[in-house]
């Protein structure tokens, strides 16, 4: 048992005074305690809990049922969540029943013991690797005709889907195919083109071009020559397309498949040639030399909160950098600078593009380590204990700056009690100095 379960236990015994014990949730944390910890030998007597489809069972030995039927004989309850809950501490309290609320998680009491790599004054880091890089390619499609084309060419586009899984494929289509290529379920964006269209909706080739980012990959899979040309105007590192006989056209292109087959079908001709596009990998640079920083200041709850992340952001913007670009639902720092930019509730997609960008992310929630880390950008998280480096990021490098938090009896009111947590208390000025030590910010 680690010294924090340790501690658990020896609150429980003391609180408890040897007299009946409620456990009141039956969720991960109360399995534990009870399957794996001496919790199971104190006098428990059962446990509540307010969903019904668990009354009835069991965790061991120890019968699960509603609150009014367990909580009623205890001289105590252990409330096993990980959030207080002040609706239950209120119904404890007219119940006139001791109790002490865990709010802690199972990673929590697990996780005292985790070891760090180094330790600058009181903030402790880790160093993780990757466990797993993503193939975030950007593919785009031209598929400018018809119905008949376009259900010819399925199977191809299903295998361009299963060849790079991770990618995101856009495509510049029609609004007749369009129809048949929604139902695929494979395209990030559509681009819906009323100059090759016989319904005449959507923008102009010109307007398209114009709105499209670089790609890794841009695939002409058009059967007519009449769309070759665009391929021309697209910026993609890998360009392929059916030979169309025009010099001017073929001689860009990186892959050509030969239009001409000795009694192929076309679907066949495009299957046989799919294994030689390239196995191209999206591998962002490795660059210690920092030009522009994404920031996720919000956490999802006020525990991992930084209190100190405008103060941190002042300063970052006194180094030698580009942009502090900004990631939130909503705008909650009022710094007027040239350098620092906002980017308010962006989809997914459009995140990923934009953190691309983005030479370093620096966070204090895991939506935004985790987003910055699958865009494959190394990620510097502050956790405000080791518990939460169970959930830190697994597609790129990261530093994890955390400290050990002590399990602080507290009392709530006259027979509640719970657990306090220190805050995320590392000053912005130690943060700064220990990524400087890592990074070189723009000379």
């Amino acid at each position: 048992m680690t010294q924090r379960v340790e501690k658990l236990l020896e609150d429980v015994k003391n609180l408890s005074k040897n007299g009946k014990i409620a456990v009141y949730g039956a969720g991960l944390l109360a399995k534990y305690l009870l399957l794996k910890t001496d919790l199971k030998n104190f006098n428990i007597i059962g446990i509540a809990d307010d969903d019904k489809e668990k009354w009835e069972s069991y965790i061991g030995k120890f019968k699960i049922d509603s609150k009014e039927k367990i909580i009623k004989d205890a001289d105590f309850v252990l409330v096993t969540m990980s959030n207080f809950n002040k609706n239950i501490a209120d119904y404890l309290k007219t119940q006139n029943k001791k109790a002490l609320f865990v709010n802690r998680t199972l990673y929590f009491l697990l996780s005292d013991d985790i070891s760090y790599d180094e330790k600058v004054d009181d903030i402790l880091i880790k160093f993780k690797k990757p466990d797993y890089q993503p193939n975030l390619l950007k593919i785009l499609i031209l598929k400018l005709d018809y119905f008949g084309d376009t259900t010819l060419s399925l199977a191809f586009l299903q295998e361009i889907r299963a060849k790079y899984k991770q990618a995101f494929i856009d495509v510049i289509c029609t609004s007749e195919n369009y129809l048949i290529l929604k139902e695929l379920g494979i395209f990030s964006k559509f681009y819906i083109s009323k100059d090759f269209s016989r319904s005449k909706e959507g923008m102009s080739i010109d307007e398209i071009l114009k709105s499209i980012d670089k790609y890794d990959i841009a695939i002409d899979i058009g059967f007519g020559p009449d769309t070759r040309y665009l391929l021309k105007y697209i910026n993609a590192t890998y360009k392929i397309s059916l030979e169309s006989f025009e010099d001017g056209f073929d001689n860009y292109l990186h892959l050509k498949i030969p239009y001409i087959s000795k009694g192929d079908s076309v679907t066949k001709l495009l299957m046989d040639y799919i294994n030689l596009i390239p196995d191209i990998k999206s591998q962002k640079t490795k660059n210690n030399i920092i030009k522009n920083i994404a920031i996720f200041p919000t956490p999802s709850s006020t525990i991992k909160q930084w209190l100190y992340f405008e103060d941190f952001i002042r300063l970052l913007e006194k180094e030698n950098i580009d942009t502090i670009n900004i990631y939130s639902d909503k705008k909650i720092f009022d710094i007027d600078s040239p350098k620092v930019k906002y980017h308010i509730g962006l989809d997914f997609r459009s995140l990923i593009d934009s953190l691309s960008q983005n030479d370093l992310a620096i966070s204090v929630d895991s939506f935004g380590a985790h987003a910055s880390s699958y865009a494959g950008l190394p990620v510097v998280c502050m956790f405000f204990d080791s518990s939460t480096i169970e959930f830190s990021p697994s597609y790129s490098e990261s530093i994890i700056l955390f400290k050990h938090q002590n399990m602080n009896l507290e009392k709530y009111n006259e027979n509640i009690y719970r657990y306090t947590s220190n805050s995320l208390d590392m000053a912005p000025e130690k943060v700064l100095k220990i990524l400087k030590s890592y990074y070189v910010f723009k000379h």
